[in-house]
């Protein structure tokens, strides 16, 4: 038992002694710390540059974005500064198109503060600015890409963006050749109803501030129903005095079903070429000259008629 007692006790003088060496050495360390922190230093720092542009000013082509300093000063100082939040990105004003070495020292004062720090050595001459009278215009969205429907459905109109209008915000030079921001292409389904996808869109310029930078990309589907019309035919400008025989053709077309309340005869126009090189077997050639833009595969029987003198008319028939 006696020995049990012993061996405790020396490995208890141990750890006490291995504490109070543990201390000692914290305690020279924190001392040549103090002492190192106390001396003067010199060292070099790379310093990210926060342009303070007049309001109405922008920039119109990418400035420099870094420079570097030489700062000496103690240790305690230059550690307390260099700790701090934000201490790597320097705000520096711009007066003129130039930013000088004058410019940036003071720029680095003001944002050691009361440091005792001083300014060695920047390594800039000049910073050449090159900035433009900001504006602010309106242009549209436009979305060019495709998108494919089911077999008997198609668009109803064009493919929507919402909003419809970008505002940007930049230099003048920029913004006056910028028409329309464009929205990236989008990979859709095939679609039989309406769909909506929200999309980002990135500015037309490094230079120029998109104030939206998401839409929303919205296609319409509509099924296709197919019509048929008697056109009645309109003979070219050159032969007013002749008719056609049959005096209408039949124009068969497909159409989304949101506008089959909207189509009628009346949208088309289809005439008939006198031209005689146009004329095969004693027949003229019919055009459909005017159709609505959302009509596809437009079909038209026949698309050669007689033509003969009109008797309604007093000119010369001509053939």
């Amino acid at each position: 038992m006696s020995d049990r007692k012993e061996r405790w006790y020396q490995k208890l003088i141990r750890s006490k002694n291995r504490n109070v060496v543990l201390i000692c050495i914290g305690i020279a360390l924190i001392l040549w710390l103090i002492t190192k922190l106390s001396e003067d230093y010199i060292h070099d720092y790379t310093f990210h540059i926060v342009y303070d542009l007049p309001e109405n000013l922008s920039f119109s082509a990418a400035p420099q974005k870094t420079f570097g300093a030489q700062l000496a000063g103690q240790g305690w100082d230059l550690l307390s500064v260099s700790m701090h939040r934000g201490f790597s990105r320097v705000q520096v004003p711009v007066r003129n198109q130039d930013i000088t070495r004058t410019d940036l020292v003071q720029a680095l004062y003001q944002h050691l503060g009361d440091a005792e720090i001083q300014v060695r050595e920047v390594n800039v001459d000049v910073i050449r600015l090159s900035t433009d009278l900001k504006v602010q215009k309106s242009v549209p969205f436009v979305y060019t890409g495709g998108v494919r429907f089911e077999e008997g459905y198609q668009i109803r109109d064009s493919i929507l963006v919402e909003p419809a209008m970008a505002i940007v915000t930049g230099p003048a030079s920029i913004c006056d050749d910028i028409e329309y921001v464009q929205v990236p292409s989008q990979d859709f389904p095939t679609l039989q109803s309406d769909f909506r996808k929200s999309v980002s869109v990135a500015s037309p310029s490094p230079f120029v501030e998109l104030q939206q930078t998401q839409v929303d990309v919205i296609v319409q589907a509509d099924q296709e129903i197919r019509l048929e019309f008697a056109v009645p035919l309109e003979i070219d400008a050159d032969s007013m005095s002749l008719a056609a025989q049959p005096s209408a053709v039949t124009i068969r077309c497909t159409i989304g079903s949101s506008k089959q309340g909207t189509t009628h005869p009346g949208l088309f126009r289809a005439v008939v070429h006198t031209d005689a090189d146009c004329i095969v077997n004693g027949r003229c050639p019919v055009e459909i000259a005017d159709s609505p833009v959302y009509a596809r595969s437009i079909s038209m029987q026949p698309s050669y008629v007689r033509v003969v003198p009109d008797s309604t008319k007093s000119a010369d028939p001509g053939i």
